[in-house]
């Protein structure tokens, strides 16, 4: 019993000593095509906008987007990861960010 509990304040303590916090910030939002015809078709709309929702993950991926979105905010790299990610069949979208330091302005 004596040697759980040491085993339980050990842990603890480097639990303790080694915690890192981090941060995420989260949101879903949905790609329109911005196709304006009379002969419009709704199926070729949502098509667009499926295909649209596939491309933009690799675009926010970049490495082209991380350096002007850092440039943006005045910094040399951005402090965190991005995730982006489609649902299948879907123009939803939702965009992930996670860092180990809070930084409100990014």
């Amino acid at each position: 019993m004596i040697i759980l509990v040491i085993f339980g304040v050990v842990f603890c303590g480097y639990k303790r000593l080694t915690y890192s916090p981090y941060y995420v910030a989260s949101s879903t939002f949905t790609i329109n095509s911005s196709i304006t015809s009379e002969n419009s078709n709704t199926y070729i709309e949502n098509a667009t906008a499926n295909q649209m929702a596939k491309s933009f993950p690799y675009i926010l991926k970049s490495g082209a987007f991380k350096e002007v979105l850092a440039q943006d905010f005045g910094l040399q790299s951005v402090p965190g990861t991005i995730e982006a990610e489609v649902m299948e069949n879907t123009n939803l979208f939702t965009l992930k960010v996670t860092a180990k330091i809070k930084n409100d302005n990014v």
